[in-house]
């Protein structure tokens, strides 16, 4: 198993977001902060699936997901040969993109379940209670699989994705691929409504670093600096995110 020194390093374990940030780190690696030059590792798990069957049920207790198995025993948090973890005083975060909302059906065929809002533009408003039953057996596996990291003796923080971009017809030119876009509204709506779960939901050894803000236009859309490719943001936004992190990790 590996060593890190007497650091504690620093993991980013994500899906389809963590590679805009693999690809800053690997172009401009003398430009990160000082904290980042040293024990800090990006590792991409599944795309557009961290959540997705995280944990598997065995006989004798639970099972890490053999995706995550070999992404956590690379890393040297896990050796899966004989099951043990070595992830203590580790910063572990995990980067949630909410591609699992689209996954299960959270799509323009939704919107006629939203209760509209008036506050001077047409906008949606998606009961919690809605998106938590809806994606509960998904984001269970998800913070159990968080919990058993800090029980382990890491520190594990959840880290969101980008807000959503505002133009649909921005993201249609640059992701042809994608078939049906959701309205502006109901996407954003989605989005701050899964922020509100996992704001909820972490506390004790498992917490969530809401960095949405800092990205966000006043109507909670991805600031237009920071556009990407339509799904994902731009490298100015990882450069920024990293920032963040060094400082606030």
């Amino acid at each position: 198993m590996r060593h890190w020194g007497k650091m504690s390093a620093i993991f980013v374990f994500g899906d389809s977001h963590a590679g805009t940030l693999l690809e800053y780190r690997r172009l401009y690696w003398s430009s990160l902060p000082d904290v980042l030059q040293e024990n800090f590792h990006v590792n991409f798990v599944d795309e557009g699936g961290l959540a997705q069957e995280i944990l598997i049920e065995s006989v004798d207790g639970r099972m890490i997901n053999p995706i995550m198995q070999k992404t956590l025993h690379l890393a040297g948090l896990y050796d899966r040969y004989n099951t043990n973890f070595s992830c203590k005083g580790a910063n572990i975060l995990l980067l949630f993109g909410f591609a699992d909302s689209h996954m299960i059906g959270l799509n323009p065929s939704w919107e006629g379940f939203c209760l509209g809002v008036d506050d001077g533009i047409d906008d949606y408003y998606i009961d919690t209670r809605i998106l938590t039953e809806t994606l509960r057996w998904r984001l269970n596996k998800l913070f159990e699989f968080a919990e058993i990291l800090a029980d382990m003796g890491a520190n594990v923080t959840f880290l969101p994705g980008p807000p959503p971009h505002k133009e649909n017809d921005y993201i249609a030119e640059r992701r042809p691929d994608l078939k049906t876009i959701p309205k502006p509204e109901f996407r954003r709506q989605t989005y701050r409504e899964l922020v509100e779960i996992f704001t909820l939901r972490c506390s004790g050894g498992v917490q969530f670093l809401n960095l949405t803000t800092a990205f966000s236009d006043r109507e909670g859309y991805l600031l237009p600096k920071y556009n990407g490719d339509g799904v994902h943001a731009n490298l100015e936004y990882a450069r920024d995110y990293l920032s963040l992190i060094s400082e606030k990790v």
